[in-house]
């Protein structure tokens, strides 16, 4: 059976201003990119439940990287759709497989989630392409 999930994505922020821009709590997708001159490469996508904020800290590989912005993806489901934790888990896992970021270690040659899911890449959504699919997976 199909699903279709959309994501709200919002951004980018600079990442010395992020705290004046997340202030929720709410489970969300993000994504990681650096710009140079007018070119914007997407290096790594992720998900959490906690403070966006400080999980974005938790990436040690920042430290000394130069002109790296934030994107926050809501996710925006229908209302005959339900949250689960397995369904979090297969958003980030097909955004990964099918996007490549190149900071990413899981999910980078295999998709292991639910099959029959497209994601509707909505707001701005910059080097994220504006929709992914299981449909799209070279074994899919």
């Amino acid at each position: 059976m199909k699903q279709t999930i959309n994501i709200r994505w919002q951004g980018p922020y600079h990442i010395n201003g992020i705290s004046l821009y997340f202030k929720d709590y709410s489970p969300c997708i993000y994504a990681i990119s650096r710009k140079w001159g007018s070119k914007e490469n997407l290096l790594y996508i992720g998900r959490t439940s906690r403070d966006l904020r400080q999980r974005i800290k938790e990436h040690n590989w920042l430290n000394e990287a130069k002109g790296i912005f934030i994107r926050r993806g809501t996710i925006e489901l229908k209302p005959n759709q339900k949250w689960s934790d397995k369904l979090f888990h297969d958003i980030e896992a097909l955004l990964i497989t099918t996007l490549k970021p190149p900071e990413n270690t899981q999910n980078t040659q295999f998709y292991c989630g639910r099959d029959g899911l497209d994601i509707n890449n909505c707001g701005h959504h910059g080097p994220i392409k504006k929709y992914v699919s299981t449909d799209d997976l070279p074994w899919g």
